[in-house]
């Protein structure tokens, strides 16, 4: 899936932050903003804001089945050491094991996203202070694409 950061980030940029958010007009949470972009590139993927991200389970099996409703049994992501752009990225930013937080990874080690104490989407830097040590991995969309 190719992503091209202009037409990412143009119209994305400052909406503000709603929690359990996923409409451009109201605002967005972290996956709701995920949600947005990864549809606009043609993947099939919807927001699944009512499941525990903490669970047991292992962090891909976390990807498919909480972040991401799985409307159709093929739709599938796959672990990268490195990021590429339109890759999703995992963080952790309160204790426990899990991710709790993701954004998707634009080029040269920027990534947008939005959290409450940004007010709204932003850009981000992975290797900023905020950011660097909270990396739980970087994942490709591999399921189907309209």
């Amino acid at each position: 899936m190719a992503l091209r950061r202009a037409i990412v980030t143009d119209d994305l940029i400052g909406i503000p932050f709603k929690n359990k958010g996923y409409d451009a007009s109201e605002g967005f949470d972290c996956q709701g903003l995920v949600v947005e972009v990864l549809n606009r590139f043609g993947a099939m993927v919807e927001a699944n804001h009512g499941v525990d991200s903490r669970s047991d389970k292992q962090i891909t099996e976390e990807v498919d089945r909480q972040l991401f409703s799985q409307s159709d049994p093929s739709t599938s992501w796959a672990p990268i050491e490195q990021p590429e752009p339109g890759c999703i990225v995992l963080m952790k930013t309160t204790p426990g094991p899990w991710w709790n937080h993701v954004g998707i990874y634009l080029d040269e080690g920027r990534f947008i996203h939005t959290y409450k104490a940004s007010g709204g989407v932003v850009i981000n830097r992975l290797t900023e202070p905020l950011w660097k040590n909270r990396i739980q991995g970087f994942y490709k969309w591999t399921g189907k694409t309209r």
